[in-house]
């Protein structure tokens, strides 16, 4: 039987992936108005400006967020003590906003330096800004917290702000770029929303130079999970600006149309990690066995509700995109399709990650996705100048089943023996 503290740890979960689910549903309506109106006003050429330079501020938000979100998460779940995790949110916050005003002003230097067009302008000078934002969001600390309901209610105001601002400022004509403008300002909103449900309304005060001085150990601590979101991104996103640079402008126009919707569907997804990883590491120091068998649960449950959406996306999604987008959008519902089964693969191995996580398998994980990383990129350069998106959709569900499976083989070898041991107790 479970013991009272399990029943209200397990009724606690439930609760907050119910507030959860009703928050992401409404940010998702308003999301996919916000990305409909966009897309049928600015068109695939346009999209592919916007989505060359959201693509660059993700690439450089994704090398200047030091410490790890995932490191900062495990170690505040790990403190026992309130000034500890005071102390860990100050060198987080400090050490992030150093990096991301260092970016910044590499990226100010390279407009001054290389002519940009004017169709680009609009893009580049609202993508800079919009790197200090996405840096120092709060959303890590949330999640340690255990108020990811919270940061799930602040992206459905984000969400309401981009869908009112899109219909209200963007129309068809509009410059590339405006769908940028429009990403920070709810950008923006959700900051500082974010730090509010955190504890913090004066967030700057967190900025400490002394914490700069000792911020060392701890950025050495997450090197291997900051490499391997980094090794990560090659094989999960870096085929999008190759659809770009490699087919047409137009072509990642309509790609990012399918990577934004299936981001929809992706959101309630990651909720599961979300809310999974600090219940992992409360497992693990409870126990072992019961973790690996807890995962294995999951597993199953994840695979059969997994195929059921797979096969919907397959179905649906051609009748969808040409009715919801326009017969212009019409070549991405397939890609959209692959994409979702991508991402349900990514919740089953983030079963078995996750675990591996918060085991402290950083090294191995680390190790797993670079090898990953390596194949990726190299079927993506081959095969996309070829047959274009659908072919970087399917290196992205091949990347994907090269993670599973290389989890679930660490997982058993981690494991080994460990449910007879709990057996025999």
């Amino acid at each position: 039987m479970l013991s009272n503290l399990q029943r209200i740890s397990n009724h606690r979960l439930f609760r907050a992936g119910s507030q959860m689910v009703v928050w992401r549903f409404g940010a998702l309506v308003l999301s996919a108005a916000g990305n409909i109106w966009t897309a049928r006003c600015l068109g695939p050429g346009k999209l592919g400006i916007s989505g060359f330079i959201l693509t660059g501020v993700g690439q450089a938000t994704l090398l200047v967020t030091l410490p790890p979100s995932s490191y900062l998460v495990r170690r505040y779940k790990e403190s026992d003590s309130p000034d500890g995790c005071l102390k860990l949110v100050e060198t987080g916050t400090s050490v992030r906003a150093i990096f991301s005003l260092i970016a910044i002003v590499f990226a100010a230097i390279g407009i001054l330096v290389i002519p940009i067009s004017s169709d680009w302008q609009l893009s580049v000078f609202a993508g800079i800004p919009l790197i200090g934002v996405t840096v120092l969001n709060a959303a890590w600390l949330l999640q340690a917290q255990e108020k990811q309901p919270a940061q799930y209610k602040s992206s459905f105001f984000i969400a309401l702000i981009t869908a009112l601002v899109s219909i209200a400022f963007i129309h068809p004509g509009s410059a590339a770029g405006a769908d940028v403008v429009v990403a920070l300002v709810a950008g923006t909103a959700g900051f500082l929303m974010v730090w509010h449900y955190a504890g913090f309304h004066c967030w700057w005060k967190l900025f400490k130079w002394s914490r700069l001085i000792d911020s060392s150990k701890d950025i050495k601590a997450g090197l291997w999970l900051y490499l391997t979101g980094v090794v990560m991104y090659l094989y999960v996103s870096l085929e999008v600006p190759l659809v770009g640079y490699l087919v047409s402008v137009e072509d990642l126009g309509l790609y990012r149309t399918a990577t934004v919707l299936c981001a929809a569907v992706n959101s309630f997804l990651v909720m599961i990690p979300t809310l999974l990883f600090p219940r992992f590491i409360a497992w693990q120091k409870e126990s072992p066995a019961k973790l690996w068998i807890l995962q294995k649960r999951l597993a199953v449950a994840f695979t059969i509700a997994g195929a059921v959406v797979i096969a919907g996306a397959f179905v649906l999604s051609p009748s969808v995109f040409h009715w919801v987008y326009g017969k212009t959008f019409a070549r991405a519902a397939v890609p959209f399709a692959m994409l979702v089964t991508s991402k349900i693969i990514v919740a089953l191995n983030g079963v078995f990650a996750w675990g591996l996580w918060s085991r402290g398998r950083d090294r191995a994980m680390f190790s797993l996705m670079a090898v990953t990383a390596c194949i990726s990129v190299c079927l993506n350069l081959t095969l996309i100048p070829r047959y274009g998106m659908v072919m970087a959709a399917g290196v992205n569900i091949a990347s994907e089943v090269i993670i599973l499976i290389g989890t679930l083989y660490l997982s058993i070898s981690l494991n080994r023996g460990v449910c007879e041991v709990a057996c025999g107790n």
